[in-house]
């Protein structure tokens, strides 16, 4: 389940690194999963100032992708985009299935924990090669609590504004 997003929330889904060659090409670093996803978003805004950037072409560089953008020609043009954000209109995102849901609304919930003790609330997300990772800020401090639906993760209510999880305070310590 997803919230609807509106075209004025901007959604953060990759980053404009390094210059790649001389012709005007630049690696990029992308948000999607998969990586290459990336390039199925259109509209791409770079900066504060929403200024808007067409990608004309791009393919994997080894381990990294690299892309050339409509009317960024030379090594210099691509300079001037180096470290830039890439965002999308928050509209541009598909809907997700039944259980699924982006990370940007889960951000603020309340997380409550086995004895219905609220353990904090969710303030950030981590991805680990086995799973992801709920960042959860309460009362006790910051807690890590693995993203495993059905064993750590039991409910996820909209309505109420909660994530019930398998977890007990007395569980951890300070992270």
């Amino acid at each position: 389940m997803n919230l609807p997003s509106s075209p004025d929330e901007r959604i953060l889904i990759g980053r404009l690194l390094k210059p790649w060659g001389i012709r005007g090409w630049l690696a990029v670093y992308s948000y999607a999963d998969p990586p290459e996803a990336l390039f199925d978003y259109k509209d791409w805004q770079a900066g504060e100032d929403r200024q808007r950037i067409e990608p004309v072409e791009w393919h994997w560089q080894g381990s990294r992708l690299v892309v050339r953008l409509q009317g960024v020609d030379d090594r210099t043009a691509a300079e001037a985009l180096a470290g830039t954000d890439i965002h999308i209109d928050g509209n541009q995102l598909p809907d997700l299935d039944k259980g699924q849901f982006y990370w940007k609304d889960l951000l603020g919930m309340t997380v409550i924990g086995l004895r219905e003790q609220p353990l904090g609330e969710v303030v950030n997300f981590m991805e680990t090669g086995a799973h992801d990772v709920l960042v959860v800020e309460g009362p006790s401090g910051r807690r890590l609590i693995p993203w495993v639906y059905g064993i750590y993760v039991q409910e996820v209510d909209k309505q109420a504004d909660c994530i019930r999880v398998n977890w007990d305070s007395e569980w951890d310590e300070d992270v």
